[in-house]
Formats: structure tokens, sequence, C-alpha cells
């Protein structure tokens, strides 16, 4: 844990990465939507006094990606080892962490949502959005609760931030119905303690502790109809995860990935009953 003038400090050098940032997207014609901590000190500079960070979370479009990857590596970012999707730099602070889609939203429903981002933007960082304020709420109680099972703190300091600032847009009942329209209404009963609707396996998952734990539960908390995408974009991703995450350096050794890949995600699903044992 960090005093307090360690974390001020770091997010003071975090902002200013992020608006140095901001700048080079813009000029890149790369619009972006920030999630997550990032969103949190843009959005209330107050919070930079206690909010740790070590990465920057950015949603960005599909036909985005490619050049935003491009743009971090001229200037002077380098991917994370094994990490498709996270970028660092010795002179700078944070990672950047990117993706084109939020988990348990459907490409249609990622579309809308980004759509509607966009007429959200972060004062003093040009061409930067945020999440609609019911949808920023939803989206850390999705992500607090069932990727993390809100085992750190810090996620209950930003939902508390987010019910004292914008009481006005969190209606509880609007809350719920978000969460129910994605299919992911489980996640509130978490937040509220209930846990209903976990299921015995949920309730046991959430308490264990091992690897790729978060994965796994986002997939048995989904709802059957976005259970089959998600398992799809995990058994056969895009080229560039493949490279990255494998290292890859020839076709050949792509081609060799690509057809292991079911296997390797199959083999770590088929593990997690084991891990589960040796976890509690």
């Amino acid at each position: 844990m960090k005093n307090a003038g360690s974390v001020l400090s770091d997010n003071i050098r975090i902002f200013s990465q992020l608006t140095e940032l901001a700048e080079t997207l813009r000029s890149k014609g790369i619009r972006t939507v920030l999630l997550k901590g990032a969103a949190l000190i843009a959005l209330f500079p107050e919070y930079s006094r206690t909010r740790e960070m070590i990465d920057i979370d950015i949603l960005v479009k599909r036909k985005d990606v490619e050049t935003l990857r491009q743009t971090l590596l001229e200037e002077g970012y380098g991917p994370c080892p094994g990490e498709p999707c996270s970028f660092f730099s010795s002179s700078r602070i944070a990672h950047i962490d990117i993706t084109d889609n939020l988990w348990y939203l459907s490409a249609r429903e990622n579309e809308e949502l980004f759509e509607q981002s966009l007429g959200h933007p972060v004062e003093g960082l040009p061409g930067m959005h945020h999440l609609p304020p019911l949808q920023m709420y939803a989206h850390l109680i999705a992500h607090a609760c069932i990727h993390h099972s809100m085992e750190e703190e810090k996620w209950k300091d930003d939902l508390r931030l987010l019910e004292n600032k914008w009481k006005e847009h969190l209606a509880r009942g609007e809350v719920r119905e978000i969460l129910r329209k994605y299919g992911i209404h489980s996640a509130y009963e978490i937040y509220s303690g209930t846990e209903e609707g976990c299921g015995i396996f949920g309730k046991v998952v959430r308490r264990a502790a091992f690897s790729s734990k978060g994965h796994l539960m986002r997939f048995w908390f989904l709802p059957f109809r976005k259970k089959t995408a998600y398992l799809l974009s995990s058994l056969f991703p895009t080229d560039e995860f493949l490279i990255s995450r494998y290292n890859i350096k020839n076709r050949s050794a792509l081609i060799f990935f690509r057809m292991l890949r079911p296997l390797l995600v199959s083999v770590k699903i088929a593990s997690a009953p084991v891990k589960l044992l040796f976890s509690n």
C-alpha cells in the first residue's frame, strides 16, 4: 500500500502521460473511451490522492485497433510479453491496455455504447471520452464483482465514488435493469452481498484463488446466448493476439498455434476443478 503522497505523485505523472497520449491519438483521428481508474481520476481530480493505478485502460473501435498499436510503437511503447493488448514504455509510468469491446456486451451493444460515449468528452483530454454515468457504474460492477470477485478495496471505493458523485444518474432500479439487459444481473447481487443467482459453482469460484479465475468467472456468469461468442473468441483469437501471446516469429508457427490454441484453452478449462480443489 502506497502512502497518499506517493499515490498523488504517480497519478500526476499518469495524467501527464494521458494528456500526451490524447494529443497524439487526436492527431491520428483515433477516438477513445477511458475506462476504470483512468476515467475516474480524469473526471474527479481529487480522487488522484487515493486511487492507486498501474495502467490506463482504453476502449477503441475495432477498425482503429491496428492504427492505435502502430501509434503506440511509434511513440516508444512496446508490447508487454505475453499480453497482446498491453503496452509499456520505460520512460512512462503506466502501461496502456487497449480493448475493442467490453466482455459482457454483444458486438451490437458494444457499437451502440461506443457511440453513446462520444457524447461524454473528458475535459482537458481532447479526443477522449468516458462511458455514460449509468454505463460506467454498470461496467465497474461487472468488472469488480465478476472478474475480480470484489477482492480489492479499490473497487468498492470506485463504486462508492460514483454513488456519491452521480446520485441522480444511478437509481437502483435502473442499475439492476441495465445489468439484467446485458445478462449479468448477478453482479449487482454480489455487490449487495446476497450472491443470489451465483449458483454453488459461482460461489465456490469466487472464494478460490488461481490464475485465469477472472475469465472463468466471466464465462460462468454470462447468459447462454453470449457464452458461445465468448468461447469462440477465446478459442479462435486474432493473429495479432496469437503472435504476441506466444511470441510467434514466422508464418509456420502462427499456423501451428492457430491449431493448438483450442487444445490449450480446453486444457485450461478442464484443469479448473483441480485448481479449485487445491485453492480451498
